[in-house]
């Protein structure tokens, strides 16, 4: 038997509830400390419009739809997250430091 769940949260961008799937919602880094925050149809679509606006990234069907837990389980939590390269701006701030 399988259930169902959401993540629930705040978009990052604009700050309204939303509730996602967390394997395939879009998401922006913050500070540029590398944490990525899920945001809402509204500002994905500005995103896009900013800074895709000849060649759009699609959203994917399933990023504001309930997630299996199968799927999650069957999810290499380690992998999920993005660190990219280790830089330092002029502050001397790391930009994947989640600290």
């Amino acid at each position: 038997m399988s259930s169902y769940m959401f993540v629930y949260s705040n978009c990052a961008s604009c700050n309204i509830p939303i509730a996602f799937n967390p394997l395939y919602v879009p998401s922006i880094r913050i500070h540029n400390k590398g944490e990525k925050k899920a945001i809402c149809v509204d500002c994905w679509k500005r995103w896009n419009e900013i800074h895709r606006p000849h060649d759009p990234l699609q959203l994917h069907p399933k990023a504001y739809k309930p997630t299996s837990t199968n799927d999650l389980n069957d999810y290499e939590i380690d992998n999920s997250k993005y660190v990219g390269h280790t830089q330092t701006n002029n502050n001397g701030v790391k930009k994947n430091d989640d600290k």
